[in-house]
């Protein structure tokens, strides 16, 4: 959900700090270790625990056709560029809590623990960061709301 916001940064109204952008682009990279992480963590467990996926293929999954949809009523290239960005913001912050509930869950095994521990570390930054951006795009507008 975030790679499309990050790949977008230069199409917002607004200027971002160049270190601001490198930081969010490293994002990117960090995104495609997690699927890594989570494609070897759950062929682990299939394997050791003899568990069959039910993986559809390359199915859409429902939330992201519902934001498409959402986001195809926008007819404003600058609304949609807003759009990725704000589910950016929304997607990064919440995945931290989320990861934090099972961190701190005693019942669920320690080494999925520490796999949900490892992914939150980079999630924090990546919510500090889509926050910085946020700010700077709403600061932003409210200067161009005074003029």
């Amino acid at each position: 959900m975030v790679i499309p916001a990050i790949r977008d940064i230069p199409l917002l109204p607004v200027k971002i700090p160049l270190k601001a952008h490198m930081d969010l682009s490293k994002i990117v990279t960090d995104e495609g270790h997690h699927a890594a992480q989570a494609l070897i963590f759950v062929n682990t467990i299939q394997d050791e625990f003899n568990i069959v996926s039910y993986e559809r293929g390359n199915e859409t999954p429902m939330f992201v056709k519902e934001l498409e949809k959402q986001k195809a009523c926008y007819n404003d290239l600058t609304k949609k560029v807003l759009f990725n960005m704000l589910i950016g913001v929304v997607t990064e912050t919440r995945i931290s809590k989320e990861l934090g509930s099972f961190i701190n869950n005693e019942s669920i095994v320690k080494s999925v623990r520490e796999n949900c521990k490892s992914h939150q570390d980079d999630e924090t930054v990546h919510c500090s960061q889509f926050m910085a951006l946020g700010k700077y795009t709403w600061k932003y507008s409210m200067k161009s709301k005074e003029n």
